[in-house]
């Protein structure tokens, strides 16, 4: 009975249910990281390999002609609806009409009906497919036609954002080229970890970096597929600052915290911080991989638009992680955080039921989104009038 648990009961209950979803995600990347070469993520971009660079090419080439088609679905959906609103509407008017005629010499009647029953809640409308998967489309394109020998005469880099959000005229060659190489291997993990078979189902989405819906405000996060209501959808990277070491803050590090202009500092309802200022858009290197790791770039929703996500504490336990196994097993590389300062002996974690490996963040799907940009409230404080 939730009613009778105490907040710290209902918290590790959450975290139960939580870990297991977690597992399933982490054996879905470890299963998707068994299927691509090992030189996936870090091998040097100079190092030619014609039969990967054949088989990137022709896992892009294939998820194209998907997004071709689910795009056109999408666009036959909204002209179906559309159609469908336009006679509802009709009918409604004409109901409204029909009513008003009947009852216009009824006045008792009128007189002891309840208007609150005849007013219906408005269903949500569902955000358009169609900014994501023509976005997600145009990326494809930009990677299927990239050139990684052609001079920077012939790449004639445009000085506009392309749907990644990249702006290639920006960068140098080189740089571009390592770029589109990590775009490549982004955009092909999200299709496999959507589709990926654990257990006899499958997550049924994934996430890509992708140009923001909202004008000017560089890249977005998207899910690609259906996130049920509850799921948890990204996970913020970075160092892990424990509480004890924040509340006696000295004059450099408050001046190392100010420094947050991409609001990239969150924190816990705990009081732990994660600070994400220096991760990368893509974790797919080094000892902590995971692909999802890219909570630190959703964005605040735009005026009118309501958050489709929450942040949620997650820990990541030594039970959860099973870190001791063998390296089949170990789980420990997707965990995207590190401690900048070990937690003391007597800090929050002495009084946890189970040994917290680290401590995380991420968010949870606050209904279900399908094929559309992740937004999630900041809660930033309303500007100071200027006195």
């Amino acid at each position: 009975d939730l009613e009778n648990l105490s907040n710290a009961q209902l918290r590790y209950e959450l975290q139960n249910l939580l870990a297991e979803e977690i597992l399933t995600i982490f054996k879905t990347f470890r299963n998707v990281d068994a299927r691509l070469p090992p030189s996936a993520s870090d091998r040097d971009i100079d190092v030619k390999d014609e039969q990967e660079e054949h088989m990137w090419r022709t896992m892009l080439e294939g998820e194209y002609v998907q997004v071709c088609r689910s795009l056109n679905l999408a666009m036959e959906e909204e002209k179906d609806n559309e159609k469908n609103a336009l006679l509802e509407k009709d009918h409604v008017e004409d109901e409204s009409i029909s009513s008003t005629s009947d009852n216009i010499d009824d006045d008792e009647s009128n007189d002891t009906c309840d208007d609150d029953d005849d007013e219906s809640i408005p269903v949500p409308k569902r955000p358009s497919r169609v900014p994501f998967l023509t976005r997600k489309r145009e990326a494809i394109r930009t990677l299927l036609d990239f050139d990684p020998n052609a001079t920077e005469e012939k790449s004639a880099a445009s000085s506009i954002a392309d749907d990644f959000g990249y702006i290639a005229s920006n960068s140098d060659p080189d740089i571009t080229r390592a770029i589109r190489h990590h775009q490549t291997i982004n955009m092909m993990k999200a299709s496999l970890i959507k589709n990926s078979q654990h257990q006899s189902s499958n997550l049924g989405y994934s996430i890509v970096a992708l140009r923001s819906t909202i004008p000017d405000a560089g890249r977005g996060i998207f899910i690609d597929g259906t996130a049920r209501a509850g799921s948890i959808v990204a996970f913020f990277p970075g160092q892990v600052w424990p509480k004890e070491f924040l509340l006696q803050p000295t004059a450099s590090s408050k001046a190392f915290f100010d420094q947050d202009d991409n609001f990239h500092l969150s924190l816990r309802y705990d009081g732990i911080l994660i600070d994400s200022r220096r991760a990368p858009y893509a974790v797919l290197n080094g000892q902590h991989i995971n692909p999802w790791a890219l909570a630190h770039v959703v964005n605040h929703p735009p005026p009118g638009e309501r958050p489709n996500c929450r942040t949620v504490m997650i820990n990541f336990t030594q039970k959860m992680l099973n870190k001791k196994s063998s390296a089949l097993d170990n789980l420990w590389r997707y965990v995207p955080n590190t401690y900048a300062r070990q937690p003391s002996l007597f800090g929050p974690k002495v009084l946890d039921r189970d040994v917290i490996l680290m401590h995380g963040f991420g968010l949870m799907a606050l209904r279900d989104v399908r094929d559309e940009e992740l937004f999630y409230d900041y809660r930033l404080s309303p500007p100071r009038k200027k006195e």
